[in-house]
């Protein structure tokens, strides 16, 4: 109170401006950051993951590619091959098969490299898919323990088969959705090959056994259920076990090998034969686009991942000069090459993910 006493009108006065200058002061230098940071906005990073098999002169490896940048999962001593990539939680999960010394090939995945084994080699065994709920890691495959394959499914480990191996069968992909297991898949009817999926374990079949099926991929999007694969007329996909055929002129040999649903559009990658080589399909809402580059040499599809307005495509591209295929993908219809060129590379499955940058 003295000192306050000893303050003129005119001190005081400045006195009660001092907070209201001070307090415009930080808004104004406030703003002045803002300017200087106009990564105030989210930031995110798009990783890109492609898993497929590059031969070293000896056997295939299998492997992965992370931003084109190879990451071998097996030692390049005994064949080995990489069908499925998929991630959750930043942690690289791969599918597929390896020969091992005095045994049969030897279905496992990969989970950030280390090997994890599903069968003992007893008998040949494939994994073709796999899909991540939770801490649950689910793959689909095959195995024949008798005459016959059989399709089967990993539930961490334990095996679930879908079929008797009364006929040869296959499961070639799977997914989870609200605790159900959806699977994909073809199994013989004893004279040709018919595509199904099955919920749980109960088979829905979708082709009718008069040409050969198959079913080579399944998606789910909401309640509805799709699955892309190859039936009477050709390539196709099933939603909710009703066919819709997808146009391909002049090609033989159809196929729809991913398919990929987003913000209600269908979009679908296949190929088939035609003019004497291998064509790459993509289809977004049953519209065909051929997307081979360059269209006069044989090039392969395997699968489709969409992440939001980016449609990205796995392949392989036959190089006449070398007399050797090279793994690649297709972002938006550009050509990504993957393979060191060298010897013979394949790519068959591509995943995306998207992450805040903090």
């Amino acid at each position: 109170m003295k000192i306050l006493q000893w303050l003129t009108v005119k001190q005081k006065r400045r006195l009660r401006w001092f907070p209201v200058l001070s307090v415009l002061s930080l808004w104004i230098m406030g703003c002045s950051n803002d300017d200087d940071n106009p990564g105030s906005e989210p930031q995110y990073r798009t990783d890109i993951y492609v898993c497929g098999s590059e031969f070293n002169g000896s056997h295939d490896v299998a492997k992965y590619w992370k931003n084109g940048e190879g990451i071998e999962l097996s030692d390049g001593t005994h064949s080995a091959d990489a069908h499925a990539i998929t991630v959750s939680d930043s942690t690289v999960y791969v599918a597929g098969a390896e020969k091992h010394d005095g045994s049969y090939r030897v279905a496992k995945y990969w989970k950030n490299s280390t090997a994890v084994p599903l069968s003992d080699g007893s008998s040949p065994a494939e994994a073709y898919s796999i899909f991540v709920d939770g801490k649950d890691v689910y793959v689909a495959g095959r195995e024949k323990p008798g005459s016959n394959y059989r399709a089967v499914y990993w539930k961490n480990g334990a095996q679930v088969a879908l079929t008797n191996g009364a006929y040869d069968a296959s499961a070639t992909s799977i997914t989870v959705h609200n605790g159900d297991v959806y699977v994909a898949g073809t199994e013989s009817n004893g004279t040709r090959d018919v595509a199904k999926y099955w919920k749980n374990g109960t088979p829905v079949v979708l082709s009718d056994g008069s040409i050969h099926g198959d079913a080579s991929d399944i998606f789910l999007s909401e309640n509805d259920i799709y699955v892309a694969g190859r039936g009477t007329s050709g390539s196709r996909y099933w939603k909710n076990g009703e066919p819709v055929p997808l146009i391909q002129e002049g090609t033989e040999d159809q196929y729809a090998a991913g398919i990929y649903v987003s913000e209600g559009n269908v979009h679908v990658v296949g190929g088939g034969y035609g003019a004497s080589k291998e064509i790459v399909y993509y289809w977004k809402n049953g519209d065909p686009e051929i997307i081979s580059k360059p269209k006069d040499v044989t090039t392969m599809a395997s699968s489709i991942f969409v992440q939001e307005n980016d449609v990205y495509i796995s392949g392989t591209v036959y190089n006449g000069s070398t007399s050797s295929y090279s793994a690649q993908y297709w972002k938006n219809g550009e050509v990504i090459p993957l393979g060191e060129g060298k010897y013979s590379s394949f790519s068959s499955s591509i995943f995306v993910t998207k992450t805040l940058i903090e």
